[in-house]
């Protein structure tokens, strides 16, 4: 049995984006029985509410564990939330005894992830994206940049658990062998020593990626997954394709897409499925910010997206270029050439 893991606990936004990531997973997979769900949340009645209501069958591979609110309190009695995850992790060994791959909420899935479990099969950690180096932070400490001083004197401390060659990374998604389990323990005391010393935030995901580094290759996720967690305007897209719209999200849409004089019927009359949600997003930005739409133009600047395909993307900006058309929207009516 493969797990899937994910925390929704403390806010209760998670909860939502919660469970657009896991209609995202679910749209790539050929058989949903081989995978179990486990969902920590501290919101539970919520989860339950939300299945109810938006009558989404989903719940015959998830499996809520609830944490109670005492003990997510203890967790981060200093408010630092992101050493959660680690607790997750201890929790989902001490339970289920398995390799592990946990998401954000706010993860969203672009492919088969088959490929993750090939890498925990072969004792493979995972991470999510590549944030900055150890050199980095030494260089910019040793020009006497405020902010990393104090992280800089930290570094000196570790008696080389944090080396000028490691490499830090987003952990977002965390692949985590069954046979690595006892490390969990090393990534929590450096976590809350690094976070004790310097009130740096990412001091979680620094420990992860050194403490991973110290044991084993890692093997990034971010050709397989993205995240919207600075961008509310792919949520709302996301919610568009699956007609799921959780919390205020039809309403947020609407009114995002009135200030730009479109509607959901726009939407509707291009046909968008969910691998589609990239290259609209794209395109959209595009749109709204003026740009001459253009598919070489646009799609040589496409930075994140350029796994996309070209034909595709140049169908969808067809789609797109002629619906503004016909309703002679005068918003980019210069863009169109």
């Amino acid at each position: 049995m493969r797990y899937i893991i994910y925390s929704a606990i403390h806010s209760k936004h998670l909860v939502y984006e919660t469970i657009y990531s896991i209609h995202t997973l679910r749209y790539y997979m050929k058989s949903f029985n081989e995978y179990k769900i486990i969902i920590y949340t501290n919101h539970a009645d919520m989860f339950d509410k939300e299945f109810k209501k938006n009558n989404i069958d989903l719940k015959s591979n998830i499996y809520i564990e609830e944490v109670d609110n005492e003990t997510v309190s203890k967790w981060i009695y200093d408010q630092y939330l992101a050493r959660i995850k680690i607790y997750i992790l201890k929790l989902f060994f001490d339970k289920y005894n398995a390799d592990a791959l946990f998401f954000d909420s706010d993860i969203f899935v672009l492919n088969k992830i088959t490929p993750f479990f090939d890498h925990l099969d072969r004792s493979e950690f995972i991470l999510y994206k590549t944030l900055d180096t150890a050199e980095t932070i030494y260089s910019l400490a040793s020009h006497k940049v405020a902010y990393y001083e104090k992280f800089y004197l930290f570094l000196l401390r570790t008696n080389g658990a944090i080396r000028h060659d490691h490499i830090y990374r987003h952990s977002g998604v965390i692949g985590l062998p069954l046979k690595y389990k006892n490390i969990i323990d090393d990534v929590m005391t450096l976590c809350n020593e690094m976070y004790n010393y310097t009130q740096y935030w990412g001091s979680e995901e620094i420990a992860f990626s050194c403490i991973f580094q110290n044991n084993n290759k890692i093997s990034f996720a971010d050709n397989i997954v993205n995240d919207f967690s600075n961008c509310q305007l792919l949520r709302l897209f996301l919610a568009y394709t699956f007609q799921i719209y959780l919390e205020h999200d039809k309403r947020r849409l609407n009114e995002y897409l009135k200030i730009y004089k479109l509607d959901i019927l726009f939407l509707d009359k291009l046909c968008l499925r969910y691998d589609d949600i990239l290259n609209f997003y794209h395109i959209f930005r595009s749109y709204i910010m003026g740009l001459e739409l253009n598919a070489e133009k646009l799609y040589s600047n496409i930075g994140i997206f350029k796994t996309s395909d070209f034909d595709r993307y140049c169908i969808l900006l067809d789609k797109f270029r002629n619906q503004l058309t016909i309703r002679c929207n005068p918003y980019v009516k210069s863009s169109i050439k």
